[in-house]
């Protein structure tokens, strides 16, 4: 009788382990479900955000472009060693120059130089 109870205690003290075991392994996993949602969420929104500082640096770097500013009408001027002219100071008649536009380049000889006083 002693023994058929301390079998009957250990089989009862087996099943209250193996309740424990799958309720602590399914807390662990909705744990872990839990986790990975929010970890896919986070790495979702840090990759939005970078997509959206990408965007704004190409924005950017695109309104840099200087054929921009060519397609809107404005040439690109450089003397005949390349060096570009921003001003008419170092102009002399007679001086080869080209200037380059958003579809094509031309060459030019300066025929006079006139300088305007700078607006304040």
């Amino acid at each position: 009788a002693r023994m058929q109870q301390q079998q009957q205690r250990l089989v009862h003290l087996h099943a209250r382990a193996l309740q424990a075991l799958r309720q602590s392994a399914r807390l662990q996993s909705q744990l872990l479900a839990t986790q990975q949602r929010r970890l896919q969420a986070g790495a979702h929104a840090a990759w939005q955000m970078r997509h959206v500082q990408v965007s704004r640096l190409t924005e950017r770097l695109q309104a840099l472009d200087p054929r921009r500013t060519l397609q809107r009408g404005f040439a690109w001027i450089h003397d005949a060693q390349g060096q570009v002219v921003t001003s008419v100071t170092g102009l002399q008649a007679g001086q080869l120059i080209s200037a380059v536009w958003a579809d094509g380049e031309a060459s030019a000889e300066v025929r006079s130089v006139r300088r305007q006083p700078l607006a304040e």
